[in-house]
């Protein structure tokens, strides 16, 4: 990753007059001299703060002190308008498709469909007042939104999003239709059927879901188990066989198995792997057994994992759950801003996982040579570019859309600031499934050797 890559990113979000120009669009400038949209925005997507202050008097703070004109907070609060959350959903359309344009980062094992995709959900309590109570109720007496993310494992990002009642079911919520052709599934026991497994299989969408409790299919075919016995640590659901219940061979289970509800019938294949410490775990996928073994499977499974890291960094990084808006319009805004922010953010940490790749092929490394970026750590970095950014849509870019090479100088310094603040420092003790998957590990740091010092025994660490 280059400045130059970092600066064709807010520029593909930001750049030019493109925020002007959907202000104009969609209505948001009434007075043209009453606000300045561009700090505004800026404000509300590269917003920091303390969790103390609250989203939006951190979002007027910024806006205030970035040289905009001075304005009362009630003025300010009148601003959370639906012409501004249709700016800032388009916004955030355009940080997803720039995502889109990326080199996909798939593990030789999700190799050979388009991408792989995770469906899931998370729940932001808002405050208790009567609007939200109305447009969002909780699953009690309270007000909650769930936001809905479909996140893409290639491109380590979002690729699509809604908000509903936290009250709703996650399972509706997802519908495969024809987008899904060729990719591949993993999702939670939230959205596990019979009607899902059929879907794909027709729309050929590979999957790997665990299995409900309480069903039982019909085993066609035993690979890898034996008949009789019983599963270990008395698992809850027994796997129905004319000659009795089925167990692991080896620490593993596979076998080909039907689903019939009297609407569809399905045929998957049901594997099983036996953690040490953590029984048995059962997984229904159309992943051929030649090239997937059960415990490959399991892996990837854990790769889902994945999303409910990026949960986190939507909350903990991008303050996705310090909504203190009391209107429903105010509630979506501040939704919109946290995803633009963790959008970019995760962009930033994709680009420099391709070109960690890129790196290593090319010079036959076994390791990454610097460590991978950790997105909630850029996220906080982020926090410095706003004054950057902001020069970057006042100026816009040249006939060429090229930039000058002292601009590239100063984005290439950021880039390193990005680099110094928002690197992982987990990357060799704790690395992630996919990050081992993807080889974006390093060997153990060395132990720590003794020096003695005037006489007493330290311990200084190698470089």
């Amino acid at each position: 990753m280059t400045g130059a890559n970092l600066r064709a990113t807010m520029a593909d979000v930001f750049g030019g007059s493109a925020i002007e120009e959907l202000a104009r669009e969609y209505g948001v400038i009434a007075r043209t001299t009453a606000r300045d949209l561009t700090r505004l925005v800026l404000a509300f997507v590269l917003n920091g703060g303390t969790h103390e202050a609250g989203r939006q008097c951190d979002v007027l703070r910024m806006y205030v002190t970035s040289g905009a004109k001075r304005v009362v907070r009630s003025t300010f609060y009148e601003w959370f308008t639906t012409p501004l959350e249709r700016l800032l959903t388009e916004m955030l359309r355009r940080a997803m498709a720039h995502a889109a344009t990326l080199a996909l980062t798939l593990p030789k094992a999700l190799a050979g469909q388009l991408d792989w995709w995770i469906f899931d959900s998370t729940v932001v309590r808002l405050p208790d007042v009567a609007k939200l109570l109305e447009a969002y109720p909780g699953c009690g007496d309270y007000a909650a939104v769930k936001v809905h993310k479909l996140y893409s494992i290639g491109l380590g990002n979002l690729v699509r999003y809604h908000f509903s009642p936290a009250r709703d079911h996650d399972g509706p919520h997802l519908v495969l239709d024809e987008s899904w052709r060729g990719r591949g599934l993993i999702a939670d026991l939230a959205y596990v059927s019979i009607a899902r497994l059929h879907e794909c299989l027709r729309f050929n969408v590979r999957f790997i879901f665990r299995l409900k409790t309480g069903w039982k299919p019909r085993i066609d075919r035993i690979v890898r188990g034996r008949a009789g016995g019983f599963l270990p640590n008395e698992i809850e659901f027994p796997l129905q066989l004319e000659t009795g219940l089925l167990t692991p061979e080896n620490g593993e289970i596979d076998a080909d198995v039907t689903f019939d509800n009297g609407a569809n019938e399905v045929h998957a294949r049901l594997v099983g792997f036996v953690v040490p410490g953590g029984g048995l775990h059962l997984f229904l996928t159309d992943l051929p057994r030649e090239t997937h073994a059960p415990s490959l499977v399991s892996e990837i499974y854990r790769v889902r994992w994945e999303i409910e890291i990026d949960n986190r960094v939507d909350k903990s990084g991008a303050r996705l759950d310090e909504i203190d808006a009391e209107k429903p319009v105010s509630v979506r805004i501040m939704l919109l801003a946290s995803l633009i922010n963790a959008t970019l953010a995760r962009i930033i940490v994709h680009r420099e996982h391709v070109a960690l790749r890129v790196e290593m092929a090319e010079e036959d490394l076994d390791e990454p040579t610097r460590p991978p970026l950790h997105p909630i750590l850029v996220l906080r970095a982020m926090a410095t570019m706003c004054a950057l950014v902001e020069t970057l849509v006042r100026e816009g870019q040249n006939a060429k859309g090229d930039a000058a090479p002292d601009d590239l100088d100063v984005w290439n310094a950021k880039l390193r600031d990005i680099r110094a603040l928002g690197h992982d420092p987990n990357w060799r003790r704790r690395p992630s499934v996919l990050d081992r998957l993807l080889g974006l590990t390093g060997k153990p740091a060395r132990k720590r050797r003794e020096k003695l010092v005037a006489g007493d025994t330290v311990r200084v660490e190698d470089s």
